[in-house]
């Protein structure tokens, strides 16, 4: 078939442009397959270098935490107070701080570090209550599972959530295989070998049993002392939530994409995001990406792993290594390839449509379409992504006007450009993050030391902050006061616990009130709880609409309300108060009782009106004006008489005290009031018969004077005390003997006087209890003669014989027996004296012959010697001998002067004179003599806080040193450090001797101080048993005391305490120096 050359050209047009525009869409497609396929390579590279970052400044807080805590003094003196605390304790100590602060604590297991103080009195319980609640705040505040305080052996001496591993060993079972131990170990390895001072050392994620299984990692660092060596290890318990938080975010991952961390061994130390279930620590990853990060590559390639179905999926996986303290992590961010690359197959499928729809069109729109539609958008397109790979992150993007594959590329380029403007504000995110945290701390820091319970809620009635004692108010059911949760969540959980009344009755109308209080906070409002205390609530809006809760714990205030309540139902007068109008605002039982009216009814009307006839009121109103106008009430506290009004309009007598009642800056009164209807009756009844009993009596009672006059006469006269009750317990008559022997009865000594009143009185003056009374009472009504004897105040002894008449009296006879008392108490002290100076004189003799055997021993053994082998005895032998012979006489001197001091003393040679003297001279000249005596001991003297100047006697004082010193060398024969320190506290100086030798059993330690006496840890060792009772009384002439400290077989500490001036009366001076031998 022929064709024209009209037909050739729209052919040839059709054709042409068809070839050109298949050539030029597969070019466009394939160069931006290429782009897409760069920009989400680049996208998946930089979420996994900001997840990366985020891990880095993570790790490096853990460090800086570690840090800041080491340097924290708070921290060190813990530590030094909890070793001294655990040593306190004594054997066993594990064992019993388990008991108190785990089987023995009140909370849950969850909750034991809530627990600051178990009421036990020992050290370590107190520094725990002092330094517990910093250190858990420290772990709630940063999010650290544990922190542990470990010794130089391994004990875990401290905790903050008293786990298992609190008290324990860490090289012991179960812990000898666990990351702490190997920390510990690590720690003190590499600090002995490298003495690096800024040493930490971390132990990656495993399995910990005191956490459940749950996985631990552990950051460490060496605890030291001032002079660089290592006295213990602290520990930070890491936990992996904060790790999983970082990696898990969704941001920029997709459906399918995913970051997780990978350790050396090739398990997992976070949790997939798409897996559904838990992958920490329960998946080994074996890809070659892994493999890569773990050998210090990074990058991105393909990777096949096996989906959660069990098919092989290809992933698009980006990988970087992480390394912290000599721990190497894989972090790899990945997702799936048909999920990166579906851009770039629809755009395939679009292309081949566009090829085929352009031969439709191709003769009127061919050049146009391709220069519109494909060339403009990609050139665009190209365009923005250069701007973007040159920094320019505001770049405008072509508009997109189709949904072809040119559409695909423009919005896909989108995409990376907001990836990369993620990335750059997930950096700036975590600068602005760095910056807030410390104002965080301080802010939360400032909440927590208000006393009362504080909360604050945002506008959407969510939770910001709340401090400890907000949640202790509420007790359990910490996580309704997470941050974020919102407060209706917390009402109901109130609600439901039943910790509030009402709430139990109508949970519904409680949640409904306390909702619509806190949405328009108004007056504050008390509750009770069931558990009995009452809380003041007030809720505060701020200015963003958020709103601030107080919460007080007002029970104290209200229980004592309810006492008064108590008080004022239960008196048996009538009680009304008055407020600052003249009204009535209490009126009790009683009252209601006598006025016969409803304290409903009387609440809240004047008081003129309603208790006080209408012919008295003037005046009562006028008296009422002029308090509540100058606060002056003429009868206040005195008892008159008036006339009341009862309900019924009737008047009756009434006896009326009024006292002042301030109360909140107004004045208010108080009236208590009694019925004295029947005592006005009583006393016109008694007033008819007066008359006739007074002439009755008087007839009677002329014959009875005389008779009573002639025996008051004699009892006068009788040189004891005499006293004579009636039947019925009055007092009839007593001798002014009697007021002399007890005059703390004196002004009860008078006729009617009960003998209970009287028996009381003594008992008061005596101290004595109800028990004693009740004993006594209980003699005096036997109606059976006895006789007692008691010491008085003054020094005097009394002996009180008791007898009864016939007609029930009873009769008191006291006799002053204080000369026969003073006969019998002089002979047994002679006795005692006499006692003692025989077992002084024993011991005295037993030690002598002991001590002094010894020496005369080596003398006549060396003696013997010279003799037998003087011939052949050469010059070193001869100077050996010699030295014996005089060492054993030298101890026998001091054996000599020792005892001849301790006689001076007595005989009062040793005169005390004393003068401005340097304590702290006197201490460091002995220590440096002792020092220069002695091979095996180190004597560190820290005397510096001492004084400059006191008056003492500096020869005496000089002696006090000596022999302290002497004793803990002798006391410690195996060698080690004696530590003397010296300080000042108000107007007295205090020096300390402390060794580490032998100790003093307890039950020694009473008598330590007197002559002659050693403790048994002192057997084989040479002494006498005069030193220490020599210091003594040495220190005792200067006005001070000597006190001692030991355990047996640990060491020994005597402390002695000097004022800066004697007191005004002291022995007279001292008149020669004389040197103790030490006990």
């Amino acid at each position: 078939m022929r064709l024209k050359l009209a037909q050739k050209i729209p052919l040839l047009v059709v054709l042409a442009t068809l070839v050109t525009g298949l050539v030029v869409a597969y070019a466009d497609y394939d160069r931006a397959a290429r782009e897409l396929s760069t920009a989400a390579e680049e996208r998946l590279e930089a979420l996994l270098e900001s997840r990366r970052l985020a891990l880095e400044e993570y790790l490096d807080t853990l460090r800086r935490d570690l840090r800041s805590q080491l340097a924290n003094p708070l921290l060190e003196e813990a530590y030094s107070s909890f070793l001294v605390g655990w040593d306190e304790v004594g054997e066993r100590a594990s064992e019993k701080l388990r008991h108190f602060y785990i089987d023995a604590n009140p909370y849950s297991p969850q909750d034991r570090d809530r627990l600051d103080h178990p009421n036990d009195p020992s050290i370590f319980s107190l520094a725990h209550n002092r330094f517990h609640p910093r250190l858990r705040q420290f772990t709630q505040d940063f999010g650290y599972a544990d922190l542990l305080l470990v010794d130089a052996t391994g004990r875990v001496i401290y905790s903050v959530k008293k786990r298992g591993d609190f008290a324990v060993t860490v090289t012991d079972r179960p812990y000898a295989a666990t990351g702490l131990r190997r920390v510990w170990e690590a720690v003190i390895a590499i600090h002995d070998r490298t003495r690096q001072p800024d040493l930490q050392v971390f132990v990656d994620f495993s399995a910990y049993d005191p956490w459940q299984g749950r996985s631990v990692a552990f950051l460490a660092a060496p605890l030291l002392d001032p002079a660089g060596a290592l006295t213990g290890v602290l520990v930070l318990e890491i936990p992996t939530e904060r790790i999983n938080r970082i990696v898990q975010a969704a941001t920029g991952l997709g459906s399918s994409g995913d970051v997780f961390i990978v350790g050396a061994d090739h398990m997992m130390r976070s949790d997939s995001r798409v897996s559904g279930r838990t992958t920490l620590f329960a998946r080994a990853v074996h890809t070659a990406p892994v493999e890569a990060a773990l050998t210090g590559g990074s990058g991105i390639m393909v990777s096949e792993e096996m989906g959660p179905d069990g098919a092989p999926t290809q992933l698009l996986a980006a990988y970087a290594p992480l390394d912290f303290l000599g721990a190497r992590w894989a972090v790899v961010a990945t997702a799936d390839l048909a999920e990166v690359h579906a851009p770039v197959t629809r755009m395939r499928e679009r292309a081949i449509l566009s090829g085929l729809a352009v031969t439709f069109v191709v003769a009127v729109l061919g050049l146009l379409v391709v220069r519109r539609l494909v060339v403009r958008p990609l050139t665009g397109a190209t365009e923005a992504l250069r701007r973007l790979s040159a920094g320019d992150r505001d770049v405008t993007l072509p508009p997109v006007r189709s949904s072809d594959e040119v559409g695909d590329i423009v919005r896909a380029l989108g995409v990376f450009r907001d990836n990369l403007a993620e990335r750059d504000r997930l950096a700036a995110a975590h600068a602005s993050e760095t910056r807030n945290r410390e104002v965080r701390q301080r802010l939360a820091e400032a909440i927590e030391a208000i006393s009362d319970g504080f909360a604050l809620y945002d506008a959407e009635e969510r939770l910001v902050i709340a401090n400890s004692k907000f949640m202790q108010t509420y007790g359990p059911g910490a996580d309704t006061l997470m941050p974020g949760t919102p407060y209706l969540d917390f009402l109901c959980h109130a609600a439901d616990s039943g910790m509030f009344d009402e709430a139990v009755i109508d949970r519904d109308g409680f949640i409904a009130r306390r909702l619509e209080q806190f949405r328009d906070p108004g007056t504050m409002v008390e509750r009770r709880l069931t558990d009995g205390r009452w809380l003041r609530i007030a809720d505060f809006r701020t200015q963003d609409g958020g709103t601030v809760c107080i919460r007080s714990d007002i029970t104290e205030h209200k229980q004592s309300e309810e006492r008064f309540r108590a008080i004022v139902e239960g008196a048996a007068d009538a009680i009304v108060t008055m407020d600052g109008q003249g009204r009535i605002v209490e009126f009790n039982k009683a009252a209601e009782r006598i006025f016969g009216r409803r304290r409903r009814d009387v609440v809240g009307t004047l008081i003129v009106e309603t208790l006080v006839p209408a012919e008295m009121r003037k005046g009562h109103a006028e008296g009422i004006r002029r308090y509540l106008a100058t606060g002056e009430l003429r009868h206040r506290e005195q008892r008159m008489e008036a006339l009341g009004l009862r309900a019924d309009g009737s008047t009756f007598p009434i006896e009326l005290t009024v006292t002042q009642m301030p109360m909140m800056g107004a004045r208010t009164c108080a009236a208590f009031i009694r019925d004295i209807t029947d005592r006005k009756r009583v006393e016109e009844e008694l007033a008819a018969y007066r008359g006739h009993l007074e002439e009755l009596v008087e007839s009677r009672t002329a014959a009875q004077r005389q008779a009573e006059e002639r025996l008051v006469t004699a009892i006068k006269t009788f040189k004891g005390g005499f006293a004579l009750y009636d039947a019925d317990e009055k007092l009839v008559l007593c001798n002014d003997q009697v007021r002399d022997f007890m005059p703390e009865v004196g002004s009860l000594l008078k006729p009617g006087t009960p003998m209970e009143a009287i028996t009381r009185a003594i008992a008061q003056g005596l101290g004595q209890n109800e028990a004693w009374i009740a004993e006594r009472l209980d003699l005096y009504r036997r109606r059976e003669a006895f006789q007692a004897e008691r010491q008085l105040p003054d020094g005097r002894w009394i002996e009180t014989m008791v007898d009864h008449t016939p007609d029930g009296s009873t009769l008191f006879v006291i006799t002053d027996i204080s000369a026969h008392k003073q006969a019998a108490d002089a002979l047994r002290a002679a006795l005692e004296r006499a006692r003692e100076l025989n077992q002084l004189q024993r011991e005295f003799v037993s030690m002598t012959s002991h001590e002094f055997r010894t020496p005369l021993a080596i003398i006549d053994a060396s003696t013997q010697r010279l003799m037998r082998r003087r011939a052949t005895l050469g010059e070193q032998d001869f100077v050996n001998l010699g030295t014996e012979i005089r060492a054993a006489v030298a101890r026998m001197v001091g054996l000599i002067d020792a005892i001849l001091s301790a006689s001076r003393l007595d005989s009062g040679e040793i005169r005390f004179a004393p003068q401005d003297c340097d304590l702290r001279h006197i201490v460091t000249e002995v220590c440096h003599r002792q020092q220069a005596l002695t091979r095996n001991h180190v004597i560190l003297c820290e005397v510096d806080a001492l004084p400059d100047r006191l008056v003492a006697d500096g020869t005496l004082l000089d002696q006090v040193v000596t022999n302290l010193l002497a004793n803990a060398v002798k006391y410690s024969p195996k060698g080690g450090q004696v530590l003397v320190k010296g300080w000042q506290e108000g107007e007295r100086a205090l020096f300390s001797v402390s060794d580490q030798g032998v100790g003093i059993p307890p039950e020694d330690l009473p008598r330590l101080f007197q002559r002659f006496f050693r403790a048994r840890t002192s057997t084989g060792i040479a002494g006498t048993g005069i030193g220490l009772n020599f210091v003594k009384r040495l220190v005792e002439m200067h006005g001070g005391a000597i006190a001692v400290q030991s355990v047996e077989g640990a060491g020994t500490t005597f402390t002695v305490e000097l004022p800066l001036r004697p007191p005004a009366r002291v022995p007279a001076a001292v008149a020669e120096e004389v040197d103790a031998e030490p006990a």
